[in-house]
């Protein structure tokens, strides 16, 4: 009755159920508020933003690029901080979705990019928008910022949704296989508090001394300009 939905599970059950799983806080946080919501109901909006097919019963770990897309063009995101040493959006689903995010005004992104080969990626996606939307040049260089990073933090590919904003703040991780990108998942709460402070320290730094080379216990930053 549970996983059809006709019942909700009491608070005594849900822990009865997570000790059973083993769930770890994050995951019985996560149990909690799904189990608040049966199929029929709305998305539970700023409470907790989590793709709909978790919403309705699906347990996805790891979800599709394109299914990814659809989510992230579709959540409630203000701002999003990515972490990769080059942009996947250059493309596919992803450019699709960041387009149209910028395109509406939507969404900050912040891109902290390592090496030279990424700088180039991001400078040709900056390209690559402002070619396909002329129009909108000016919000895509308030809208699309770069910020120069150490190498060794961009060997994995992350991004942080609405950074700061405790309530609403979460994280999504990408895994790769022989080289490629094959999906997303989610990253628990301590992993996005931990590197939320890293970034955030950086990105204060850079955002009040642009083009110039900050150090930081973590490496250098730099916030660059795209330009054409």
């Amino acid at each position: 009755m549970y996983e059809s939905a006709q019942r909700l599970p009491s608070t005594d059950a849900l822990a009865k159920i997570s000790t059973a799983l083993g769930l770890d806080a994050f995951q019985k946080g996560q149990l909690q508020v799904v189990a608040g919501y049966s199929n029929r109901a709305n998305s539970p909006g700023h409470e907790w933003l989590v793709p709909d097919d978790v919403l309705h019963g699906v347990p996805i770990f790891l979800r599709k690029l394109e299914k990814e897309s659809e989510f992230q063009r579709d959540a409630d995101i203000s701002e999003m901080w990515i972490v990769a040493n080059k942009p996947i959006a250059l493309d596919g689903k992803m450019y699709e979705m960041l387009r149209k995010r910028l395109s509406q005004d939507k969404t900050k992104f912040v891109y902290f990019i390592g090496g030279r080969s990424g700088e180039e990626s991001f400078r040709a996606l900056w390209d690559h928008l402002c070619s396909d939307i002329p129009r909108l040049k000016t919000v895509i260089r308030e809208k699309l910022q770069c910020v120069l990073a150490p190498a060794s933090l961009c060997l994995y590919h992350f991004g942080i949704c609405n950074p700061g904003q405790q309530s609403r703040m979460f994280g999504r991780a990408i895994m790769y296989q022989n080289g490629l990108p094959v999906g997303f998942y989610a990253m628990d709460i301590l992993q996005v508090g931990r590197a939320y402070e890293l970034l955030e320290l950086a990105y204060d730094l850079c955002t009040r001394n642009e083009g110039k080379k900050m150090t930081t216990d973590y490496g250098a930053f730099q916030l660059i300009t795209p330009v054409t």
